[in-house]
């Protein structure tokens, strides 16, 4: 890059976390509760906490009521109370009441219907007055190792570059931020986490109790709509239609004033012809999901990645020099799909062993690996050990899964009726590698959009509340891969075009183009391109969506 020093400021503390989510957060308090001597800061890449958190999801407030007992004095933004659950079979036109017993991980009546990015903002400011030190508007791009290859820290990008990586008028150079311990909370396949998985082979044995397979990843989408007439507080959960093979869910809550709606499906599919976004609008469209929406309009859409590999896929979740927590540790259920107290319990089992002797010096070990034991013992991981068998079942179909679930109802603890072991192609290999050429399947049919009930990736862009500044391209197509490029469009029908929601990718010509500037984070095209073609680094600071639900 042109100008760039190569003397940076440095930053030193006792701890950097990176990433400002509910994991970084529950991190950084959970320490200074403990050993209020340290030093801490948190990282954010956002503007603004909580900018880049898709929420609108179930909030099990267990982890919570340890971190803060009086929680519920404290005007806390917990959001709706859930009032009513149901978990449906669709067809095209039918909705069909599953009994509990087929699902009987379908606990909610506790749980809140939660914005996530308000309760980061929350506890932002419980932070910050534990003299916790937050810094928005840093993306950690690159790990700092020392001579022995142990992490020491990581450097931020600069900002005020523009596309030819010109000075521009408010230009900022990169920061260290040195650390004795670096703890990575950047979610899932975060940036760093990825890139620490592989330097430090967390992945396999490495000591464990049990092999650590390669993550999983499902795609969730999600609308929010201004609503009035839907009771609050209720959660529906659909199956099979749209997609009736492999990983697929719908989901849909209500608050007194908005309506989240959306979907979940594993990346592993097999047709390359498959187009998420399109199948989100084909169930908005169900008679049964219309109803909730037909009086309203949509207000904000979003897009993430989310981890489910479950039990199987938590890695070794130390390394010289740092911890990984959260959804970067491959923290959530992957049956319910709730990771948010998972991800807050990891944070507090890293810091109470980076505080087990409660003194500085605990700091000088080169890797806490009593991280991963305390692990163990927690009810973190009796919640992903009762479940780890469930995920596979769903892997062949719905229906298979829920008559899985229901004759494992009594016995979804230690011991299974039988045991299904991780033999799906995705459970082992990359979602990309999963995917068939196009000429194996027949394209699926979509809905024409209607602008009131369904609606255009144009769209959705606009609803993702976007900030962009002129600054350098941070998708590009790999060098040399425009034989693979072509490759992809003729084998697997462009598949970059589909696995996008909001059309950074566009074959025109028989070549691929890219538009950095209308990503919106979500992370699919990192997993599911053709060959790997698509080179994918963190934009600057301060940039990106906006989600404010």
């Amino acid at each position: 890059m042109k100008g760039l020093s190569k003397i940076r400021e440095k930053l030193i503390f006792d701890v950097a976390i990176v990433g400002a989510g509910v994991s970084g957060l529950t991190a950084g308090i959970r320490l200074k509760q403990l050993c209020p001597s340290l030093e801490v800061c948190i990282l954010e890449k956002s503007s603004s906490i909580g900018d880049h958190i898709v929420s609108g999801c179930l909030f099990n407030p267990r982890a919570l009521n340890e971190l803060l007992p009086l929680w519920q004095s404290q005007n806390l933004p917990l959001g709706t109370k859930v009032q009513s659950v149901k978990n449906l079979y669709l067809t095209e036109s039918r909705a069909f009441k599953i009994p509990q017993a087929f699902t009987p991980w379908s606990h909610y009546s506790q749980d809140y219907i939660l914005n996530l990015g308000e309760l980061c903002k929350w506890l932002k400011t419980l932070a910050e007055s534990l003299e916790v030190r937050v810094f928005e508007n840093f993306t950690a791009k690159e790990i700092l190792t020392n001579n022995l290859g142990y992490v020491e820290g990581v450097a931020t990008g600069p900002v005020g570059l523009n596309r030819n990586f010109e000075k521009k008028e408010f230009f900022q150079d990169s920061v260290e931020v040195l650390a004795q311990q670096t703890i990575i909370a950047d979610g899932a396949d975060g940036f760093l986490a990825r890139e620490l998985r592989k330097k430090f082979k967390l992945d396999g044995l490495q000591n464990l109790l049990y092999e650590a397979h390669p993550q999983t990843y499902s795609l969730g989408l999600k609308e929010v709509w201004e609503t009035s007439g839907n009771s609050p507080g209720q959660v529906v959960y659909t199956f099979s239609w749209p997609i009736n093979k492999g990983r697929f869910r719908g989901f849909l809550y209500t608050t007194p004033v908005h309506t989240h709606v959306g979907i979940i499906a594993g990346l592993d599919y097999a047709n390359p012809q498959i187009d998420l976004f399109e199948e989100l609008q084909k169930f908005k469209t169900h008679p049964y999901i219309k109803k909730y929406l037909e009086k309203g309009r949509p207000i904000e859409f979003s897009s993430k990645v989310t981890e489910d590999g479950g039990f199987f896929s938590v890695p070794k979740l130390s390394f010289p020099g740092g911890l990984i927590i959260g959804a970067s540790g491959g923290f959530c259920n992957p049956i319910t799909y709730q990771g948010v107290h998972l991800s807050m319990k990891s944070a507090m089992i890293a810091a109470e062993s980076i505080c087990e002797k409660g003194q500085k010096s605990v700091l000088s070990s080169l890797e806490i690996k009593s991280y991963y034991e305390n692990y163990i013992k927690s009810w973190a991981y009796d919640e992903l050990f009762k479940h780890r068998h469930i995920r596979q079942a769903f892997n062949s179909s719905p229906l298979f899964g829920l008559a899985y679930s229901f004759r494992n109802r009594k016995l979804l603890s230690e011991k299974s009726v039988f045991y299904i072991e991780n033999s799906r192609k995705g459970d082992n290999f990359s979602e990309r590698d999963c995917t068939e050429s196009a000429f194996k399947h027949q394209p699926p049919k979509y809905v024409q959009k209607d602008k009131k009930i369904t609606f255009d990736k144009k769209d959705a862009l606009e609803l993702a509340n976007m900030i962009w500044n002129d600054q350098p391209e941070f998708i590009h197509l790999r060098h040399g891969n425009e034989q693979n490029a072509l490759y992809s469009l003729k084998a697997f029908d462009g598949i970059e075009e589909k696995i996008c929601p909001t059309g950074v990718f566009k074959y025109r010509d028989s070549k691929l183009y890219i538009e950095s500037h209308k990503c919106i984070l979500c992370g699919a095209c990192r997993l599911k391109s053709t060959r790997d073609i698509v080179d994918w680094s963190l934009p600057e600071a301060g940039t990106g969506p906006r989600y404010n639900y």
